[in-house]
């Protein structure tokens, strides 16, 4: 399978200011002995800090997320408001502690 990388959709700019990258990979194989295209693909988006914990605001308290990254309420509510940007260790902080929680949150079977 041919695999390919594309910045296929515009970066997004929400109403902070704040954008994300949004990136999609397409793995792609013909079968011309019967004529037919597979498509597989994955869409990518990467946040920056503040963009992520704003869109999150509504669901997760201050102090929800200060207990999921370990970064102070108040330090999370500046880079929410994106009145400052998070370090590269405090954003990879704040990137783990969503991952982990996505992880937890696929294995659950109701």
């Amino acid at each position: 399978m041919k695999s390919q990388y594309l910045p296929y959709l515009p970066p997004n700019v929400n109403a902070f200011g704040t954008t994300s990258i949004n990136t999609f990979r397409a793995e792609y194989k013909v079968d011309t002995t019967l004529g037919t295209l597979t498509i597989d693909f994955e869409l990518v988006y990467k946040f920056d800090a503040g963009s992520i914990l704003q869109h999150y605001k509504g669901i997760f308290t201050n102090s929800a997320l200060e207990r999921m990254t370990g970064i102070n309420q108040r330090q999370l509510q500046r880079y929410a408001s994106g009145e400052t940007k998070p370090r590269v260790e405090q954003a990879k902080k704040i990137s783990e502690a969503f991952n982990k929680l996505g992880k937890e949150l696929q294995v659950v079977k109701l």
